[in-house]
Parts: structure tokens; sequence; C-alpha cells
């Protein structure tokens, strides 16, 4: 009586995952927002909401299937199953706790009901046996997260989040915000800096300096964050960067390295986001509006404008490009035909 109590236990478990999982997976389908939580926002940003370039919601359904037909074979079968997806599921957790810094919610319903199946298809093993089980498929997605050739590693998290507030992030307490793209070796980032520099520092806007690398120069980048980390002011850092004809060595573990390049990719990512792959950028919310300039020219006309040009003129429509951002009244970016640095060249 009580093993038939069980094995209606674990079907029951397998139904409410396979329809857990599966309007998981039909809502990303759908672009739909079933979790509006910003851990579950995050964690379907990141690069770990896809394992082998397969979405982890088809994964979560593959896992329920697959335990549905283990169900009508001898109960041992399922649990070794359900041992295999509690140690995955406990390395999802480790990575909401320890990387993503946020927990999602819809995730977690999902570990949660792994963790009740393989309560339910409890059998009788030894302790070695188990924890090699659940060992194996923790370290089988570390390994698959971190050697996978394939498999994109930008990941914002905590730490990256941290080193953008508290070093990337100038001064201001103006009305608007703004973000400025740009590269360490884009000679036009270079000439547009000052221009950035006086505006925001007039207006009191505060601009987060938001590094790529277009052609990849990391001693730079780990230069410019160990000026940050000293404590001297961002646009003075930039500048002093900018000024530099050699690149001094600098100290700086590697867990920090690590998270420098994270963040300087998650910043491509957002500007590949929006359709462009050169720099400088600046992006300027304020109002309600998103307005953006690309190149010397663009960046000039949006925080220089000539007297009697209002900044964001419709009269140029050439080169715009309506921008969509959630939670604001939309806006522009201007594309500048030239003046710009991409991975093709600089002009």
């Amino acid at each position: 009586m009580k093993k038939e109590r069980s094995g209606k236990l674990s079907l029951l478990f397998i139904y409410m995952g396979l329809v857990i999982t599966g309007v998981d997976f039909f809502s990303t389908l759908k672009g739909w927002e079933i979790c509006p939580f910003e851990g579950c926002k995050l964690a379907f940003a990141s690069s770990y909401s896809s394992l082998l370039g397969v979405p982890l919601t088809v994964w979560g359904v593959a896992f329920f299937l697959v335990a549905f037909f283990l169900w009508f074979f001898p109960k041992k079968w399922l649990f070794f199953w359900s041992a295999l997806g509690l140690g995955a599921s406990l390395y999802f957790l480790y990575l909401q706790r320890f990387v993503l810094g946020k927990m999602c919610i819809m995730c977690m319903a999902v570990e949660f009901l792994v963790f009740l199946l393989f309560l339910s298809a409890f059998t009788s093993v030894s302790f070695w046996c188990l924890f090699s089980v659940v060992a194996l498929a923790f370290l089988g997605l570390h390994t698959a997260y971190t050697w996978a050739p394939y498999q994109d590693k930008t990941c914002f998290g905590t730490e990256e989040m941290k080193l953008l507030c508290k070093y990337y992030t100038t001064g201001g307490k103006g009305p608007g915000e703004a973000a400025f793209f740009f590269s360490l070796g884009c000679p036009a980032c270079s000439r547009v800096l000052p221009l950035v520099r006086e505006w925001s520092l007039k207006r009191g806007v505060r601009v987060v300096l938001r590094e790529v690398r277009i052609h990849k120069e990391e001693d730079k980048a780990f230069y410019f964050f160990s000026l940050l980390k000293g404590g001297m002011d961002p646009w003075e850092a930039l500048t002093q960067v900018e000024e530099s004809k050699a690149v001094p060595r600098v100290d700086l573990d590697k867990r920090e390295k690590s998270a420098v390049l994270r963040l300087l990719d998650f910043n491509e990512r957002i500007l590949n986001s929006l359709g462009i792959d050169g720099v400088p950028v600046l992006l300027v919310v304020e109002g309600g509006r998103v307005e953006g300039r690309q190149g010397i020219e663009g960046i000039r006309s949006l925080v220089a404008p000539p007297k009697g040009e209002e900044r964001g003129s419709a009269e140029r429509d050439r080169g715009y490009v309506d921008l969509n951002s959630g939670g604001t009244e939309g806006g522009s970016l201007f594309v500048s035909p030239g003046g710009v640095c991409t991975p093709r060249g600089c002009d």
C-alpha cells in the first residue's frame, strides 16, 4: 500500500513538473513574461538560460518526460534519474545564489518539484552511491557551462553590477541619466570624450561608462579598472588611460579580471541589441524618453547642438532608428555614417 502511494505521488510531481516547464517553454516561444520578478528576468537573460545551445526550458520538459517514461519501470530507475535531477537543481541554486545573486521563482518551483520527486521515488541505496550520482550531475553541469566551446560565457550578475555601480558610474544629481559606450582603442571616442564630460558636469548628468572591446584591448581595460579601484574619478581615469602611451602592469586578481571581462562582454551585448556595432555611442534618458547618438558629429549634435536647433530635432530623419525601451515612452537613436570605430576598422 505504501509503495503504491509513493508511485502515485511521483506521478503527481511529474505531471506538475510537465505543466510548469511546458507553460514556461510555451511562454518563451511567445515572448510572454509569466514571472515578473527581477530574479526571473535576470536568470532568463543570462547565458545560463541555455545549456549546450539548448534553452533550459527544453531540458526541463525533457527531464519530466523521461521521468514519466521511467515511472513504468522498476522504482530504482526513477530514483536514480531524480537523483541526477537533484544534482542539477543544486547547481542551478548555486548559480542563482552565488553567481547571479538573485533567486528565480520559476526556477525554484521546478527545482522544488525535482526534490519532491526524488523523495517520493526514494529507495534504499548506499550513501556513496547516491552521493556519486548527485555529484556527477552537479560537476557535469559545471563542466558543460565552463568548457563548452560554443557556450556564451557572458553573464551579468551581482559582482558585475557592483563593479558597474561603484566604479563605472559618475556622479550627478540632474534630472537625466546617460550611458556612454566607448572603447579604449577608439580614436573617435578620445575626440568626443571632452564633449561628453563637459556636458555631464555642466548639467549634472549621471553617466554610466560602458566600455566595450572593439579591438581586444584587455590590458587597457584592466588598467582603467585599476585606476577606478584606486579611487580616481571616472572621467580623470578615462582621460589618463586615453593619454597613456604605454599601459603599465596592474595588480588585479583572477576574479577581478574575469568580472571585468564579463562586464565588457555584457556591454557589447547591450550595444548589439540596439542594432549597432560601433562606438562612441551616447544614450540619454530624460523625461521618460531615450535619445541616442553614434559617432563624433552625432554625439556633438546631442550634447552641444547649434543655437536654434533643438536637441533631438526630428528634421533629420535620415540615420535615426526607433528605440522601444521598457518603462519609457520610446525614443530614437541616430546612427552616424562616420566618425565611429567598429571591429572592421575606424574612420
